[in-house]
């Protein structure tokens, strides 16, 4: 039996934020992500005086989504039927699922500098309540909704 040693980022022991720096690995050059996200989290530290890793959960925990939607497929007199089932995600899912939507916001918003980036999509959530990140949380609710009232729903 094999175990799973999962890899923790190294000042704040966080499994999440170990996540979210590997999905910041993808976007520049390696070694680079982890640097940048420390050098974020100093700039909060001392601009905003609050602790950036509580503030880091706070923004997650307002994007993650609490409902997932699983598709079901099957033959009914030699028709292809798809049923929408919407269901509870596990914490690991809903972490996974918000950290997604943040790096592909962060992808695809136009300063230079991506310490730039990511410290304006946090104050948009924070301040604001607003942002693409929760707009896409917004549309996905919606898909849920619209997959819950349809003649196909199966409970």
């Amino acid at each position: 039996m094999k175990l799973k040693i999962q890899k923790v980022e190294g000042i704040f022991r966080s499994i999440v934020l170990s996540k979210f720096i590997k999905q910041l690995f993808l976007l520049i050059k390696p070694g680079l992500s982890e640097s940048f996200l420390y050098v974020l989290f100093f700039l909060i530290k001392k601009k905003l005086n609050y602790s950036p890793i509580f503030l880091f959960f706070e923004i997650i925990d307002k994007i993650r989504p609490k409902i997932g939607l699983k598709f079901f497929r099957r033959y009914k007199f030699n028709e292809l039927e798809t049923f929408v089932v919407p269901y509870l995600l596990t914490t690991y899912f809903q972490y996974n699922r918000a950290i997604f939507w943040f790096v592909k916001v962060i992808q695809s918003r136009k300063e230079s500098c991506l310490i730039l980036k990511i410290f304006s999509e946090f104050s948009i959530i924070l301040f604001k309540q607003a942002g693409e990140c929760l707009n896409k949380k917004k549309e996905y609710y919606e898909q849920v909704i619209v997959s819950k009232s349809t003649k196909k729903f199966k409970w």
